[in-house]
């Protein structure tokens, strides 16, 4: 497995990939129903450059965070992938989205790497840094009346 470097910040010359991984995903028609049940509930999310950063918002949450998977520090750098969350009570992370570039989805060239799992790993790793924080609650699938809780 290639190394993956995860970062809070995102410069702003990334914005077209944020995008394209965000808003013109061709997995999208996958998960279609999924991501609209997604927006009905929690809202659209808006990218905005603040600075010379990138900045994710959700017009329904004020303290909404993110974590981004590059494939490496340099400054010519791959956008691979975008994990957005919040805290949701005192002992909850959730997850709202994870979001990937095509060819590192379960369907692409790339999906050995396992860009997904290693988002959510990177942000378990994170959470036992938080205090009170015992669970990292992911959704099934569509249905945000059943969650799953990764205990950390």
């Amino acid at each position: 497995m290639q190394p993956i470097f995860f970062t809070g910040k995102l410069n702003k010359s990334f914005r077209p990939e944020l995008e394209s991984i965000l808003f013109f995903n061709s997995n999208q028609i996958k998960y279609f129903k999924d991501i609209n049940n997604s927006l009905e509930v929690f809202g659209y999310p808006n990218i905005i450059e603040e600075g010379d950063n990138l900045r994710i918002i959700i017009s329904e949450f004020s303290d909404i965070q993110y974590l981004f998977a590059l494939d490496s520090e340099k400054e010519d750098a791959t956008l691979l992938g975008v994990i957005l969350y919040f805290r949701e009570n005192l002992e909850e992370v959730c997850i709202l989205q994870v979001a990937v570039v095509n060819e590192c989805s379960s369907f692409g060239e790339f999906y050995d790497e396992l860009v997904v799992i290693r988002l959510i790993n990177e942000l378990k790793r994170i959470s036992k840094r938080i205090k009170g924080i015992k669970f990292i609650k992911l959704f099934y699938t569509g249905d945000f009346t059943q969650s799953i809780k990764i205990k950390i």
